[in-house]
């Protein structure tokens, strides 16, 4: 009774998304295990057979999940099948994309859009030390993990705003 109202309400949807994410939170950085792997499979191939369901009772669904590369390669090599799983790469090997990202971000908190990102970097931070751009300083060393990077800056700025500092 239960599956039949619940398909009959996601059939006034236009679609059902299923997202994971942050199942590496307890993986460890480097070295996921056979054991990881298989979690993953059996996720993903549960989550096919869920939309295939979903699908044949009328509604349309679209899983995804997000894992890190080294993650993905390593369910590759362990999948007798390789080709069933469809993926996107998401490779931030660009500093100037995540660079945007960032200016994206400051822009949606109240600065003036039409400030290149170096100004709007030197309104909220030290823009050089040592010589060195600290902005370029930071992406450089982030470009794996850019969700870091924005929790870092985000730190930083409740740490300067208790310590009374305007940037």
């Amino acid at each position: 009774a239960l599956q039949g109202q619940l398909l009959e309400y996601l059939k006034r949807k236009r679609a059902v998304w299923i997202l994971f994410d942050n199942l590496d939170k307890g993986w460890p950085p480097h070295g996921v295990g056979p054991e990881d792997v298989l979690s993953l499979r059996c996720l993903l191939e549960a989550m096919q057979k869920l939309e295939r369901g979903l699908r044949r009772a009328g509604v349309w669904a679209k899983g995804i999940v997000f894992i890190r590369n080294d993650v993905y390669e390593n369910l590759v090599a362990a999948t007798p099948d390789r080709g069933k799983v469809d993926y996107v790469l998401v490779d931030w090997a660009d500093p100037q994309l995540l660079i945007e990202v960032l200016r994206r971000r400051f822009v949606y908190s109240g600065i003036d859009p039409k400030l290149p990102f170096e100004e709007i970097w030197a309104q909220i931070c030290v823009s050089h030390l040592r010589g060195e751009e600290t902005a370029y300083y930071m992406v450089e060393r982030c470009l794996m993990r850019p969700r870091c990077l924005i929790e870092l800056l985000r730190f930083c700025r409740a740490h300067a705003v208790d310590l009374g500092h305007h940037r």
